[in-house]
């Protein structure tokens, strides 16, 4: 409708960015959607657009991208395409690590019914990528000028969900969030899941944990379906699943409860349903392995000092960890300081042990946070390990004619992230916050190829402890001092902590 109104002849030309009924009713994890399929949308965005009465935001744009160096920056554009396509066909060649479903069930590291099991019966058979070719209708195009098009659309033809089309449907992290978290069984009405929180502006990932929280309750008796306006919220009921986002999206009933998320509706609940929040700093995780499986140490950690908690792309992605023999160590941009740290090792130690990952954790932050800064996907340098700082330093040098070394690159992310962290402090956030919860280091997995295994807070505390010295952070609060602030050029920053009394002494 926006589009029309302001270009009836040419309405493609205008992209709109608008929230749905969950950002209108101000559930937590509100998202706003860009033209129907782009998501800014972890951290309760779509509710501040709503609680400003703010709909939509429409654009055109009419001018030019001025460039210091057109020529410089063509050829390092080039460059870097180049290498990416390379990078995404080393990806696909014999021997590159297998679609991630069905390597983490093999793994028995899904997370499961809440993270109360690693593995479900049926995974391969009914959830893997290969069941989700027969829905593939088209590979649905890219973001502007991107060479890879990682995302395609689904379509269910047939049965009960016929209609539903589901874009970037294949993603694990659709499948994981109701396929796994809510034991869903079947594509479809996973796809019907993850298209009713597109249309509603509502974050699939925390919506699906967030539910998954409920069953877990309903499966222990603390929620009774006097508790969910009738609803049979067990594990793998489709139909309760729909119905709840709904409910959610318009704070009815139960789903006004849980449209706060599931820390804070915990706290009205009551009962012990604080004991079954699975949460990093009060935000829903986000496909993340079981820690107790004792793989993908890397993306895991990336969770535990992420600034907002529960999801990995302020850090890695699992092909950081992942050996390929078609694009490897050599291959990466990568200071080889960082690369003997992180990669001198067998490829089995790199996926086991928690050697190297405090580095690994560092290097990704500042390079993912100097992506975001440029307005790059973060895939280019953490799915694909394509880009580096040697990369964008030339792109970046060449558009601003700024002369800007790879260490000037990484250093900016470094300042960049550094006041994330700044901002978790003045919010009172500190140490203990970067944790996982209670589940992890006590309950082992009952099941699976992992089965009986937990994780150790000894051994967090100790990859804490580096990752915190690497950044020059005090250990035992896990803050930055005022010297590392001044030493970024955060010297406002630092200055304001110290007078609040929030900074180490």
């Amino acid at each position: 409708m926006i589009q029309g109104e302001l270009s009836p002849s040419q309405p493609h030309h205008i992209s709109v960015l608008s929230i749905g009924q969950a950002g209108e009713n101000l559930v937590r994890y509100a998202c706003p959607v860009n033209d129907e399929h782009h998501v800014a949308a972890r951290c309760g965005a779509g509710a501040v657009m709503g609680i400003k009465r703010l709909k939509a935001v429409a654009v055109r744009g009419t001018g030019k991208v001025n460039i210091a160096h057109p020529q410089a920056f063509d050829e390092a554009a080039r460059e870097a395409r180049e290498r990416l396509m390379a990078a995404e066909q080393a990806a696909r060649m014999p021997g590159a690590p297998k679609d991630i479903r069905v390597y983490d069930w093999e793994m028995g590291c899904l997370p499961c019914k809440n993270y109360q099991t690693g593995v479900l019966p049926n995974w391969v058979e009914s959830r893997s990528g290969a069941v989700a070719q027969k829905y593939y209708t088209k590979k649905e195009g890219t973001c502007y000028g991107c060479p890879i098009s990682c995302f395609n659309l689904v379509e269910v033809h047939e049965g009960k969900y016929a209609g539903v089309k589901a874009s970037r449907g294949t993603m694990p992290g659709v499948v994981f969030n109701f396929g796994a978290l809510c034991a869903l069984d079947n594509l479809p009405a996973i796809w019907q899941c993850k298209e009713l929180c597109q249309r509603y502006g509502m974050d699939y990932e925390s919506a699906g944990g967030t539910i998954a929280f409920a069953m877990e309750l309903f499966q222990r008796g603390v929620l009774k379906k006097e508790d969910t306006g009738g609803l049979e919220l067990t594990w793998g009921n489709e139909d309760a699943t729909v119905k709840l986002l709904e409910m959610i999206a318009r704070r009815e009933g139960i789903g006004s409860v849980l449209a706060e998320g599931s820390l804070r509706a915990a706290k009205t609940i009551g009962r012990g349903a604080e004991q079954y929040v699975m949460v990093i700093k009060g935000m829903e995780m986000t496909m993340m392995p079981d820690p107790r499986a004792g793989v993908r140490k890397g993306w895991l950690f990336g969770s535990l000092t992420n600034p907002r908690g529960g999801d990995n792309v302020k850090n890695t992605h699992f092909y950081a960890e992942r050996y390929n023999p078609n694009w490897w160590v050599d291959q990466f941009d990568m200071f080889d300081e960082v690369k003997k740290i992180v990669y001198g090792m067998s490829p089995e130690e790199i996926m086991s042990s928690w050697k190297g990952k405090a580095m690994m954790g560092k290097w990704f932050e500042d390079l993912y946070t100097v992506c975001n800064a440029l307005g790059i996907c973060f895939f280019t340098v953490g799915s694909r390990l394509a880009w580096g700082p040697t990369y964008l330093s030339k792109l970046l040098s060449a558009c601003t004619g700024r002369e800007t070394t790879p260490q000037e690159i990484v250093e900016m992310g470094e300042k960049i992230f550094t006041l994330f962290k700044a901002y978790n402090i003045r919010q009172g956030l500190t140490r203990k916050e970067d944790a996982w919860p209670d589940r992890f280091f006590e309950e082992p997995l009952p099941e699976g190829p992992a089965q009986g295994r937990v994780v150790t807070r000894e051994e967090i505390h100790q990859v804490l402890d580096e990752y915190y010295e690497l950044r020059g952070w005090e250990k035992s609060s896990g803050l930055p001092t005022e010297k590392k602030l001044k030493e970024l050029g955060l010297h406002d920053i630092a200055a304001e902590l110290t007078a609040l009394g929030k900074l180490p002494l």
